[in-house]
């Protein structure tokens, strides 16, 4: 028999983990975001002067 303290903690370890990649991917959305802004900012000052 296995025993119940780990049938608790489980739930929350595997909770832990979906929080954790939500955070990876609100993280990663955010750079992307970031870097689009970056490039789009870069274009619009760099093609008046070509």
């Amino acid at each position: 028999m296995e025993s119940p303290q780990r049938f608790i903690e489980w739930p929350l370890i595997q909770s832990s983990i979906a929080v954790n990649m939500m955070v990876l991917l609100l993280g990663v959305a955010v750079l992307v975001l970031l870097l689009l802004v970056e490039i789009t900012v870069l274009h619009e000052a760099v093609l008046p002067r070509l």
